[in-house]
């Protein structure tokens, strides 16, 4: 699953939420994703999720660095780790071993 998000937004909703809605329906208020920012990120640029639901976002920091943060399905988000040496990463891609590998630019 890749996401693509705005600036330093962060989209939560659950699987189920949009499941329910029937086809052509708007959603009501409670069903809306809710956009949270992550403190310390420009832009979220690729997101893995394990099975338990918790993730790992990449992207940029404020100061153009390469950062990754732990994102969770309940909203909250871990501190964002700058990666030095990095201006972006633009994918995180996670095996079933456990090792995550995240690219960008440097």
């Amino acid at each position: 699953m890749t996401l693509r998000l705005a600036p330093r937004a962060l989209v939560v909703v659950t699987a189920a939420a949009l499941l329910a809605l029937p086809a052509g329906a708007p959603p009501t208020a409670a069903q809306q994703p809710t956009a949270q920012t992550v403190a310390g990120m420009r832009t979220l640029y690729d997101v893995r999720c394990a099975p338990d639901g918790t993730c790992l976002g990449v992207g940029s920091t404020l100061e153009s660095r390469g950062a990754v943060v732990v994102l969770r399905a309940n909203g909250q988000h871990g501190p964002v780790r700058q990666l030095f040496g990095t201006g972006a990463l633009n994918a995180i891609t996670c095996p079933p071993s456990g090792n995550c590998i995240a690219v960008g630019a440097g």
